[in-house]
This record gives C-alpha cells, sequence and structure tokens, in this order.
C-alpha cells in the first residue's frame, strides 16, 4: 500500500529533478494561492499552462494534468477544478477531477519519480485535506510504477 510522505518546510527547497504538483482551475489563474509562488518561480511552465487553458474549454481540461518542464523541476498542474473563486467547483466535483487528474499525471511518468506537493485542494479549493490525501493513495496504488509522493507543509 502507497502511504504519503510528509514534510514541513518549503515545498520549493524539493530535492532538483523531482516533479512539483500543485492543484489548478482550468482558467488560466495562477493569481491566488501557492499558485502565484509557482508562476514568479516558474514563468515559462506558467506561460505554458496559460496556453493549454486558452486552448481547451475547462471541461475538457478538468480532470487533466499538464506536465511542464521548469529548470530543475517538472511542474505538474493537476486541473482539479475548472473554475476559481466563488466558481470553483464543490467538493465532490473536484475530488474526482483530482482522482483522473492524478490518473493522467501518473500516466505520463514512464519512470519511477520524486512528486512534491502541497496539500492539495486543501487551500483556495476548499475541500478537507483528508479527503484528496485518500484520493493520492488509491492513485498510487493502482500505479503499476512505484512513484513516491512528499506533501510538504509550512
Amino acid at each position: 500500500m502507497a502511504t504519503l510522505q510528509h514534510r514541513n518546510g518549503n515545498l520549493f527547497n524539493a530535492p532538483p529533478h523531482s516533479v512539483l504538483a500543485h492543484a489548478c482551475n482550468a482558467q488560466g489563474a495562477w493569481g491566488a494561492g501557492i499558485a502565484v509562488q509557482f508562476a514568479a518561480r516558474f514563468p515559462a511552465a506558467h506561460a505554458a499552462y496559460k496556453r493549454a487553458c486558452a486552448a481547451l474549454p475547462a471541461d475538457t481540461l478538468a480532470g487533466t494534468a499538464g506536465l511542464y518542464p521548469a529548470p530543475a523541476y517538472a511542474i505538474a498542474c493537476l486541473f482539479t477544478s475548472r473554475g476559481y473563486g466563488w466558481r470553483r467547483d464543490p467538493p465532490p466535483v473536484t475530488l474526482e477531477y483530482t482522482r483522473r487528474a492524478v490518473a493522467n499525471l501518473l500516466a505520463q511518468l514512464s519512470a519511477p519519480a520524486a512528486i512534491h506537493s502541497p496539500r492539495i485542494n486543501a487551500g483556495l479549493f476548499g475541500v478537507p485535506w483528508d479527503s484528496t490525501a485518500v484520493v493520492l493513495i488509491e492513485a498510487l496504488d493502482a500505479c503499476p510504477i512505484a512513484h513516491t509522493w512528499t506533501v510538504w507543509t509550512l
């Protein structure tokens, strides 16, 4: 059975050559929460994310993952909600999109990867962390490749 590793500290101190994953809306907005820090640190990944959102409707992107190269990392955008703010999806819908997005991300990784993330969905998307943690563990258990997933908290 897969487990999530937990670490206190700054997500952006994760080891180089890791995948840094975070929950994203499908509107092209990295304007709040940890997404602001991703945008400042990884402008090329931010631009690729915005292009993906401009190219496809939110209903198509939700439940998928974008994997974008960045210096020293790969940035994984988990499209867990079609909207943001008061237009965000309700928690049960966000969890279903999270389930699909994480499975999509894992399918894109052809070799074991070290994945690092904050507590996905627990901030601005308003989903209890324990619910998302179950989804992550289930996806890791179903994946034939043994990835590690570390969750960072400050």
